[in-house]
């Protein structure tokens, strides 16, 4: 059998080795290494999402397609959009430029990762969904 390096075994002293990762064992009875995998990767750290970026406490969707600015008003830059039938992550809700839309008129945004959207644009109520203490 030819000598090679194993990334999960680690020799300490001539005939000990110490496993470093998970091993999986083949149809033919021998360990290979299985390495890292969904169900053993760590989970994140609490407060940070799987993609690296903070979690979001709630979830918000869109009943149109409708504008994400960098701040809580349409002065501010486009930053992207939100549409429907795609659940975004929020964070909470601040008072910002009015925007009038679907019968009504509202000063409320909702922070996402990416930027604000304007509650009026979101299913739920007057805060799109968020709780009316998930103020920023």
């Amino acid at each position: 059998m030819p000598n090679r390096p194993s990334s999960g075994v680690a020799m300490l002293a001539a005939g000990t080795l110490v496993l470093l990762a998970p091993l999986a064992v083949t149809a033919a009875g021998t360990a290979t290494d299985a390495g890292p995998t969904a169900a053993t990767a760590p989970a994140p750290p609490v407060g940070v999402g799987r993609d690296g970026g903070p979690a979001a406490p709630y979830t918000v969707e869109a009943h149109e397609t409708a504008d994400v600015r960098s701040g809580p008003a349409r002065s501010y830059a486009k930053a992207g959009s939100v549409a429907p039938g795609r659940p975004r992550g929020a964070y909470c809700w601040t008072h910002g430029g009015t925007v009038t839309g679907n019968g009504r008129s509202d000063d409320v945004w909702v922070r996402l990762l990416t930027g604000h959207v304007s509650a009026v644009h979101l299913e739920g109520g007057p805060y799109g969904g968020l709780p009316a203490s998930a103020t920023c």
